[in-house]
């Protein structure tokens, strides 16, 4: 222990101990303290197997979880694959998430299959219908335009 600094307080407070134990010689004090070493690493050891179980258990937990949620990602994204004239179908929606469009202004589009692609787009939920007529973005609006952005890379 050369090049330790002690600590009295904890000195004081241990010898203490070991007397209100019972212990009450030098030897007995030393031989207490060794068998609370033991136990210690003990301890030690058994926190490191544990350790070593617990990164196992995550890679368990890691390889059941991870390909599901790849996979279903992936599964969710294959709609967008049907879709036809997919250059279309992003100038529509780069034009919604502007706003959305009356029936107006998708007649003034330069997009002449754009009906046929809002249809797509509404059938695969990436866009919707209001009360007025208009066409706005859909529950999967923002996971398409997600989609096409991986895409144009």
């Amino acid at each position: 222990m050369k090049g330790k600094k002690t600590d009295p307080v904890f000195m004081t407070n241990f010898i203490r101990k070991c007397i209100e134990l019972g212990l009450d010689t030098p030897d007995k004090i030393v031989a207490h303290a060794k068998k609370v070493i033991i136990g210690i690493d003990d301890e030690i050891k058994r926190i490191e197997q544990d350790k070593i179980y617990r990164s196992k258990l995550l890679s368990v937990i890691e390889n059941f979880e991870k390909p599901n949620r790849v996979k279903y990602e992936e599964e969710k994204s294959l709609d967008f694959f049907k879709l036809e004239d997919t250059v279309a179908c992003k100038s529509i929606c780069d034009m919604i998430k502007i706003k959305p469009l009356t029936k107006m202004e998708m007649l003034t589009a330069s997009e002449s299959n754009i009906f046929f692609c809002v249809k797509q787009l509404i059938s695969y939920k990436i866009l919707s219908m209001t009360g007025e007529g208009s066409v706005s973005r859909g529950e999967r609006f923002d996971e398409y335009m997600t989609f096409i952005l991986r895409e144009d890379k």
